[in-house]
């Protein structure tokens, strides 16, 4: 592929993502067919969606079978197909299945074609990147086509749950409908796009990868950074306890669709922010620590929701103050990564956040709707600090300056 034909195909992954994911347009008509024709509180909600989100948990898995074990012969435009296929597939299931269980099952499979699909065209990236020398365009192309197409799918999802707000079943089924279209053309585009050379098994570059993976679980400092990520990214307040709280303030699932779309607008103006502002100006350090400051302070309006306006401004400055927190230990965890194993590393850095990110939803809707009786300003005082303290961590990290980034 040219440059331009990469940039595209790249964006078009990514724009998948964006759509797709459960955190995007199918964020709230799931939210709502659970709380209204399932009956679940939001404890069981954060279970629901900690299951189907773990194949976002075990990245680097993909990542190994797609370099070792070629499929038919190609390790990328294989794997990409059968993935891309095996989302768009899922989510028609997910629109004609009636069972909760077949739903959570069908989901679940979306998330891994939609996972591993992102892992192997960030290897395809990668590699190409390294090819042209334009890995920032392609990055900066993924990222903002990303954040596009989730202000987009926020959008539709807001009018999905406003069309069909006494209906739940119907909304989820016309969320699944509309996200299954988008993987089928990333399939159709794969087909004629994406060129693969032939390769097999390689049993010996696999034993190597093995031995360098062992020395790296012997490195301090990565345990260190793996703490670090752990820690800041224990957010037990922002996610199914703050949608439970918002709705007993009167927010509809159309507006709490909405309030995801502020979210994802927050996301851009932060990239643009650190990339103009911050990338290249300061080292890795001072990066970090305003990153946190600024990720527990954007917090605090979640404090002050009381209604649809309060809560836009919350949503939309913690989006902000996200992607500044998000991109910081990015290159955080870009750093740590050892040599000749990088990209497993990465991905299993990236898992061990989204891994983290699940589970505090789960207990933080458990103590929601148990200890806290339905209170969320601890929930977001916890969430706050947690982010504060991977202050702690900053002393151990690579004194790296700007000029070396």
């Amino acid at each position: 592929m040219s440059v331009r034909q990469a940039t595209f195909y790249f964006a078009l992954v990514y724009f998948s993502q964006g759509v797709c994911q459960l955190v995007t347009l199918m964020n709230q008509p799931l939210r709502m067919y659970l709380e209204k024709s399932a009956g679940f509180d939001a404890q069981r909600i954060a279970n629901f969606l900690f299951i189907a989100n773990l194949p976002w948990v075990i990245k680097p898995l993909y990542g190994l079978l797609s370099d070792f074990f070629p499929i038919f012969g190609y390790r990328r435009k294989s794997y990409l197909l059968l993935l891309n296929l095996l989302a768009a597939l899922s989510f028609l299931l997910v629109a004609r299945v009636n069972s909760l269980n077949a739903v959570l099952v069908m989901l679940t499979l979306t998330g891994i074609g939609v996972a591993a699909s992102d892992v192997v065209v960030d290897a395809m990236m990668v590699q190409t990147g390294q090819e042209t020398g334009r890995t920032r365009l392609f990055q900066s192309a993924q990222w903002f086509s990303l954040n596009l197409a989730a202000i987009f799918a926020s959008l539709a999802g807001s009018r999905i749950c406003a069309r069909w707000e006494s209906d739940p079943s119907s909304a989820l089924r016309a969320a699944a409908l509309i996200a299954m279209c988008v993987p089928m053309v990333v399939a159709t585009l794969t087909w004629w796009m994406v060129r693969d050379q032939h390769a097999s098994i390689n049993l010996p570059e696999l034993k190597s990868t093995s031995k360098a993976l062992q020395g790296a679980l012997g490195n301090l400092k990565l345990w260190l950074v793996v703490a670090f990520l752990f820690l800041i990214n224990f957010n037990p307040g922002v996610q199914t306890p703050l949608y439970a709280h918002l709705e007993h303030v009167g927010l509809p699932h159309s507006i709490l669709a909405m309030m995801d779309m502020l979210f994802s607008v927050g996301n851009v103006a932060g990239a643009l922010f650190f990339m103009t502002a911050m990338s290249g100006r300061l080292s890795t350090r001072a990066t970090t620590i305003i990153g946190l400051i600024a990720g527990a302070a954007g917090m605090l309006p979640m404090l002050a929701i009381t209604g649809k306006t309060s809560a836009g401004v919350a949503y939309s400055t913690w989006g902000f103050t996200y992607m500044i927190v998000n991109l910081s230990q990015l290159t955080v965890a870009a750093e740590a990564c050892p040599r000749r194993v990088e990209a497993v590393v990465f991905a299993a850095l990236m898992s061990i956040c989204n891994l983290s990110y699940s589970y505090s939803d789960v207990l933080g809707s458990t103590l929601y709707e148990g200890r806290f009786a339905h209170h969320i300003a601890p929930l977001v005082l916890i969430s706050a600090a947690l982010t504060a303290a991977g202050l702690v961590f900053v002393p151990f990290m690579r004194a790296k300056s700007a000029a070396q980034e």
